[in-house]
């Protein structure tokens, strides 16, 4: 990691302190967010990990679609707006501490995670289908009943049923990439033993069709030979075989196409392409989560298996729009001084606003009883200016002397300092809220002083910050 894209550590881990400080006062008020913020931590984590070795990426593209999956069902799960929007601040507050810590992504394994988002997003989008054909027709059995007879019966639909997974083997043999039949040096072979699988698919096909016909005529004369021709046209073995080789094909050939297309798009320096552990941890990845979610709804009943769709289509549909996020913006930086602690700052902030929003509503009582409802407020908000003054701070060190070079007694400081006057912000604040909660019942004027005066103190402090 180039340490002129991340902070001096001593500050990162101080930022990342004061944001666990403020997540806990969080949770007290919503539990959900702790879990969130866990999620975007760890998702900031695996997109880091795109940038580095073959096995790393292979690793972090298996955990992506299990992350992103927990990660949606922690945000949908709750009931209320608020607590929705809390918990997608949290993701974000994880996102921005998990910068702060690690640095900003290089643009190469930013344009990773998003390929493999992409590949998680299609992978997904066909098991939220799978979910919902189970739901319509009622069992899986019989979704595979369909499948296996869906080209129709007698001789007719296994001839079409073989003719489609001859054309599947082709499409498959057509779209992997010519490393998988000879090396660099001998790349103009490629089309030729290319060709030579597809023509052997050909005359393979045609040999069987005229060889089943030959027995179904046979068949007319010869009874036993007309029993097996039966067997076989009513057989779902052979009917589940041609099914699994379509599909295995048609997978070959999608992921074929995708390792084509994006060979060059994904080597960064390395001499080698990352699209290859890419698909292969993508493909691993999304097969575990989908058994897992799956079989736990199938366990649970059909209206299990419902939501488990609707999980999946939700969780496409933040794929989708995450690598599109992450291919254009980055969701920590595109090798540029890392800006997380900005991220940290706001999504405090705003948690703090929102948190006030829930706290006036269900604020009942007055003195302590009050002021407990409204601290984790005055927590989080004060958390956020600190966080914003010690990220200035640190991008300031390491623009001028680079990450390695700040010493730790001079951030101490600038941390301490920072601590210590957004405690101070605090308890004036709590104070003068108190003393609003005190004599609101009776006296408005006092009640208007002591918000005036609580909130006086914050910006004060804010403005202390900031110079």
């Amino acid at each position: 990691m180039n340490e002129r894209t991340r902070l001096p550590q001593t500050t990162a881990r101080a930022i990342a302190v004061v944001a666990g400080g403020a997540t806990v006062a969080l949770a007290s008020v919503v539990p959900a967010v702790a879990v969130a913020v866990l999620c975007g931590l760890a998702l900031s984590a695996t997109v880091i990990r795109f940038g580095r070795s073959h096995r790393q990426i292979t690793l972090a593209a298996a955990l992506l679609p299990a992350l992103t999956l927990v990660t949606t069902a922690v945000v949908i799960q709750p009931a209320t707006r608020a607590v929705v929007a809390l918990t997608v601040i949290g993701v974000l507050l994880g996102a921005g501490v998990g910068g702060t810590l690690f640095g900003s992504s290089a643009a190469v394994a930013r344009d990773r995670a998003a390929v493999a988002m992409v590949l998680a997003a299609v992978l997904t989008a066909i098991t939220a289908l799978a979910s919902f054909a189970v739901r319509e027709f009622g069992s899986l059995q019989a979704v595979l009943e369909f499948l296996l007879w869906r080209t129709g019966d007698g001789v007719g639909g296994l001839f079409s049923a073989l003719v489609v997974t001859a054309l599947a083997g082709v499409a498959a043999v057509a779209a992997l990439p010519d490393a998988m039949f000879t090396t660099a040096r001998r790349r103009d072979q490629a089309k030729v033993i290319r060709y030579g699988i597809a023509r052997s698919i050909g005359v393979l096909l045609v040999a069987t069709l005229v060889g089943g016909t030959a027995l179904i005529v046979l068949g007319w004369y010869l009874p036993p030979v007309d029993w097996l021709v039966e067997v076989v046209l009513a057989s779902d073995l052979v009917r589940g075989v041609f099914l699994g080789l379509t599909v295995a094909s048609v997978f070959i050939a999608a992921l074929g196409s995708v390792v084509r297309r994006f060979w060059n798009r994904t080597n960064g320096a390395s001499e080698t392409s990352a699209i290859v552990p890419i698909v292969v941890g993508t493909a691993i990845g999304t097969t575990l989560t989908v058994l897992l979610a799956g079989g736990v709804g199938m366990q649970r009943g059909s209206a299990a298996v419902e939501t488990v769709g609707a999980l999946f289509a939700v969780t496409m549909i933040v794929l989708a729009i995450g690598s599109v996020v992450v291919w254009h913006v980055g969701a920590l930086g595109n090798g540029a001084l890392s800006k997380s602690p900005y991220i940290v700052a706001t999504t405090l902030a705003t948690s703090g606003l929102i948190l006030g929003v829930l706290a006036e509503r269900e604020l009942a009582g007055t003195g302590l009883a009050a002021v407990w409802a409204g601290l984790p407020t005055f927590v989080v908000i004060a958390a956020a200016l600190m966080c914003y003054d010690l990220g200035r701070h640190g991008r300031s060190l390491t623009r001028e002397i680079g990450a390695a070079g700040a010493l730790s007694t001079p951030q101490l400081v600038r941390i301490g300092w920072s601590g210590a006057v957004a405690s101070g912000g605090v308890v004036a604040a709590v104070c003068g809220f108190w003393l609003a909660t005190v004599f609101r019942p009776t006296l408005s004027v006092p009640a208007t002083i002591g918000v005036v005066v609580g909130f006086g103190v914050l910006v004060v402090g804010a403005r202390v910050l900031l110079r």
